[in-house]
């Protein structure tokens, strides 16, 4: 057995590197039970309460980082959705709750993804929806991204097609529709961000989404949406018609 006073210089180098010890298997489980009875029905600030008391059970400040992190982000999905830098203007000295977040993140766009691949859009739209969110309602700058899908409109490929500043992405239809052609897509789905968070199309946008449609279609090429992605919001060329 574990002599106290090394355990407990253990976990004082621990709380030193940013590194937190495995909370007691009791208190874990009554964290589960609790959260297991409330049928999942809790709040984001609750859930990322529980998920800090899950990684970090030393960590003597959490209700003051939750309490900072929906102040600034609002919502659990913008959380994962920040930058490691936006998080850590919050989360300054835990470096190590900006990795576990950041695993999240790329853990979650994975699942997105796999369904996006597995199951396409044809009959559900929402995973495609949920990914563009994660991936870019909290991106400083503009991204412009392509996805590309098969005949059964399950995803192909996704390209960066432009990155600009934070109120433009240069995109030039000849190279979406030639990235379209190399992967042998059927269909596409135009999106990107407003780093301003109001995802309202620009005159700019409307009259990009029309060339790069004429250009598609003459390679028997169809773009499904363009979608653009605010903060806590997104346009949908399809849903409004102007597709």
């Amino acid at each position: 057995m574990m002599d106290k006073k090394i355990k407990n210089r253990v976990k004082d180098r621990f709380s030193r590197e940013g590194h937190y010890p495995l909370r007691p298997a009791a208190e874990r489980e009554a964290d589960y039970q609790s959260f297991a009875a409330a049928g999942g029905k809790v709040d984001d600030a609750q859930l990322l309460q529980a998920f800090l008391r899950a990684i970090a059970p030393d960590l003597h400040d959490s209700e003051k980082i939750v309490v900072r992190l929906m102040a600034r982000f609002g919502s659990l999905v913008a959380i994962l959705s920040a930058s490691a830098e936006e998080l850590s203007e919050e989360l300054k000295k835990h470096t190590s709750l900006i990795v576990y977040f950041q695993l999240i993140r790329e853990a979650v766009l994975r699942s997105h993804l796999f369904h996006l691949k597995k199951e396409g859009i044809r009959h559900n739209i929402r995973w495609l929806y949920a990914y563009l969110r994660v991936m870019l309602s909290q991106e400083g700058r503009e991204q412009a991204r392509v996805l590309f899908f098969d005949s059964a409109k399950c995803l192909l490929a996704e390209k960066l097609m432009g990155q600009g500043t934070v109120d433009t992405a240069p995109v030039y239809p000849r190279e979406v529709v030639h990235a379209a052609v190399n992967c042998k897509a059927q269909f596409l789905v135009l999106s990107h961000n407003h780093p301003s968070g109001d995802p309202s199309p620009s005159s700019d946008d409307l009259a990009l989404t029309r060339h790069i449609q004429g250009a598609a279609r003459l390679m028997n090429i169809t773009v499904l949406d363009h979608i653009i992605v605010g903060q806590n919001s997104f346009f949908s060329f399809c849903d409004e018609g102007l597709l």
